[in-house]
């Protein structure tokens, strides 16, 4: 049983290292309030959002070099 636990233990880090530097986009979706009482936050919901992207991937960009 321990043999088991770490043969899985083992091929789950090794999943883990191969998916971390993959170059493909990721897609990711959000909710924002565009209509209804709450709509007046919507806008800058939506900005933050993009900022955030903004920063991310300049982040990344300055590493893939790595």
């Amino acid at each position: 049983m321990k043999k088991i636990t770490s043969i899985v233990l083992g091929l789950s880090i090794l999943g883990l290292a191969t998916t971390a530097h993959a170059k493909d986009s990721i897609k990711i979706g959000a909710l924002v309030a565009a209509t209804g009482p709450a709509s007046f936050l919507g806008d800058p919901e939506l900005k933050t959002l993009k900022l955030y992207i903004e920063k991310i991937n300049a982040y990344h960009s300055a590493w893939e070099w790595m």
